[in-house]
């Protein structure tokens, strides 16, 4: 009984190690959105459909989100971005193209409700921490999915393009965006002053402290501050910490 016991657990074992395995192969382990080699797969093996939407998404700046703010936060981005599209599209298949790309494919899907779900997210694209464009295709005539691909890519970047002669208007509302950010930041207390002790030697008298910032959030405090000198945003952090030793001194 022992050894059939054993036998069932390990065939369980090696059963969800497979199952685990092929996940990782079909799938984008950040997000859990199909990968490319899934993308590939479904065009091979499509079957015949009455019709088919096809919503090519791309995130503006995705770079430089992350050359501002780290990595990490380019990171939660993309999964906001996952987010938004699966409260539009909760039930369609959803592909991670590259790092800041995706596709979404809705088979048999009736052109007017298609566009009304691809018109939301397009909307829902324009606001926000972060902004993405998009483009989208529908037919019930011979489908052809890179097509239908080309042409939904072709949409987006006549958007980017649009959004990029707009860019001083966008850069307005980044900078505004960037300054928000970081006093949210102050209000939660995530950054306090400490005072360091000045000594005279070699007497060993206090005679004065120094005003240190620290900060109690995710990341390393000379990220952070790094990140807010390329914003041009410490001035933020600067007045707060004079504020609190002129508090302190009253």
């Amino acid at each position: 009984m022992k050894n059939f016991a054993a036998f069932i657990g390990s065939e369980l074992y090696q059963r969800h190690l497979k199952e685990d395995q092929q996940f990782e192969f079909t799938h984008d382990k950040q997000t859990k959105c199909f990968n490319r080699n899934s993308y590939i797969d479904y065009i091979r093996s499509r079957k015949n459909l009455s019709s088919l939407g096809l919503v090519a998404v791309d995130i503006n700046e995705i770079r430089g989100i992350a050359e501002m703010f780290g990595p990490d936060y380019a990171d939660d981005v993309i999964l906001q971005l996952v987010g938004r599209i699966r409260k539009t599209f909760p039930d369609d298949r959803v592909f991670r193209m590259g790092y800041d790309s995706f596709i979404i494919i809705c088979e048999n899907i009736e052109q007017l409700k298609f566009n009304v779900y691809a018109s939301r997210l397009r909307e829902n694209l324009l606001y926000g921490e972060f902004t993405a464009c998009c483009g989208y295709v529908w037919t019930d005539c011979n489908i052809d999915v890179r097509r239908m691909e080309d042409h939904a890519a072709n949409l987006l970047y006549s958007e980017k393009q649009r959004w990029y002669e707009q860019q001083d208007c966008h850069s307005v509302k980044w900078n505004t965006l960037k300054k928000d950010m970081v006093k949210k930041e102050l209000e939660e207390g995530l950054f306090y002053v400490l005072y360091q002790p000045k000594m005279l030697y070699p007497s060993g008298k206090i005679c004065g402290a120094e005003a240190l910032v620290r900060y109690s959030g995710n990341d390393d405090l000379a990220d952070v501050i790094d990140r807010l000198e390329k914003s041009r945003t410490v001035k933020y952090v600067d007045f707060y910490v004079l504020e609190n030793v002129c508090r302190d001194l009253a």
